[in-house]
């Protein structure tokens, strides 16, 4: 799988059409204007260097070197820019329509053999995000929860709700080990009941001892909390009946998000 932005692709490739019909005019003496021939021949250099990129992105490096033949023509003796003219020799105008011709034939074939995914608008910077989904602190603390927030996040980028919900329960283990970790609690790392149950019980046991709030009281309600989002989410989350839309698994997103955040101000793994 690879990830492009459809926009600049077309736009990309409308300009080198646009271009190879140009320099064909050129050849013509259609258009003789050095300033004009200057800007467009900058632009276009700019979107040999996408080519190239997008020659590494979708693994095809005959995309490259076409590119790479395009600007060596556009920069050989066979164009040549004075003060009140531009001549294109009649093989580089040509030869320049032939190599776009081609690349665009390569493009094509390569991108037929792709199914193309479009992304939700409002959450599509979550599919790749510039910085961590749930803040640097979560990362940090929690590390072993990173794959699934990003994967998370690109579940709901592409629409796949229910998944979304899942890996959210998968992110929120490392931090419930941590919690259990933080009052010395051991028991198997898969029941989350049992877990909850004596991280509950050996808090009770703490205040009894000690009647003192403090930490206690903080790891009472993270305990309480993950026994909500247990029986509210992750309960149903694995099992085949229950499937979330979008405003639900938004929802839950940003709630185990917040959670999250809270948990990394006292627990880390």
């Amino acid at each position: 799988m690879f990830q492009i932005d459809i926009g600049r692709l077309v736009g990309t490739l409308d300009n080198l059409e646009n271009f190879r019909q140009f320099c064909i005019a050129i050849h013509a003496r259609q258009i003789e204007d050095p300033r004009y021939f200057k800007l467009a021949l900058n632009k276009q250099l700019q979107n040999l260097n996408y080519l190239r990129s997008l020659s590494d992105t979708i693994g095809d490096r005959f995309i490259s070197k076409q590119a790479d033949n395009i600007e060596f023509m556009l920069c050989g003796d066979g164009v040549e820019v004075k003060k009140d003219r531009v001549h294109i020799t009649e093989s580089t105008a040509y030869g320049i329509a032939h190599v776009v011709n081609e690349a665009l034939i390569i493009i094509r074939n390569v991108l037929d053999g792709h199914l193309l995914v479009g992304l939700i608008p409002n959450h599509a910077l979550k599919f790749s995000p510039s910085s961590s989904l749930f803040g640097d602190q979560v990362e940090e603390k929690f590390p072993s929860s990173v794959y699934d927030i990003e994967e998370a996040g690109k579940c709901i980028a592409i629409g796949r709700y229910t998944a979304c919900v899942m890996h959210l329960m998968r992110a929120l283990e490392p931090a419930l080990l941590a919690l259990q970790t933080a009052v010395q609690v051991d028991v198997p790392k898969e029941q989350w009941d049992q877990i909850i149950n004596q991280i509950e019980a050996k808090i009770k046991e703490i205040r009894k001892r000690t009647h003192s709030g403090g930490d206690e009281q903080w790891y009472s309600e993270a305990a309480s909390h993950f026994r909500i989002i247990k029986n509210a989410w992750r309960n149903h989350a694995q099992h085949l009946h229950e499937r979330y839309d979008e405003e639900r698994a938004v929802a839950i997103y940003e709630s185990i998000r917040a959670f999250m955040r809270h948990l990394a101000t006292q627990l880390s793994e």
